[in-house]
């Protein structure tokens, strides 16, 4: 969260630093991670979604990444996003906050990436979660097929 500050306030090279760091440390966890189970299942989910949204700001500091290969990193950060916003979401265990979080980093992605590539039928994704952040727990998952191949 503090990396995605730093892009907002114009300080790209530290929000890249910081991004980098939390990638390192987060992917280090998530590999020393024993796969959980039970009331700690959503602790892994949460990770994941913490390191989607380094590797979100790292993409968006670094000036370096371009073209195609800046659309397939957002792709590549969108999977890790939403694979922890559902099994976050599917969690009853899971604290509201962290489900709140995850939506928060959707959101931030896909009008990110409606900028990047207009084209892409993205700005209908971040419309669509900001609705469900909106309205917590009543809004249904997005319909995600919807929106593949956009």
């Amino acid at each position: 969260e503090l990396a995605w500050q730093e892009q907002q306030l114009g300080r790209s090279t530290q929000a890249l630093s910081r991004a980098r760091e939390a990638e390192a440390i987060l992917s280090v966890a998530i590999e020393r991670q024993p796969q959980p189970t039970g009331r700690r299942a959503w602790q892994l989910a949460e990770m994941k979604g913490r390191l989607g949204g380094a590797r979100f700001v790292a993409l968006v500091a670094d000036g370096t990444i371009q073209g195609p290969a800046r659309l397939s990193e957002f792709a590549k950060v969108e999977t890790l996003m939403l694979e922890s916003d559902a099994q976050l979401r599917d969690d009853p265990i899971a604290h509201a906050n962290f489900k709140r979080d995850a939506i928060e980093r959707l959101v931030r992605l896909y009008e990110t990436w409606s900028i990047a590539a207009p084209a892409a039928g993205k700005a209908e994704s971040a419309a669509t979660w900001k609705q469900r952040l909106a309205s917590p727990g009543k809004a249904a998952a997005p319909d995600l097929k919807q929106n593949e191949g956009k």
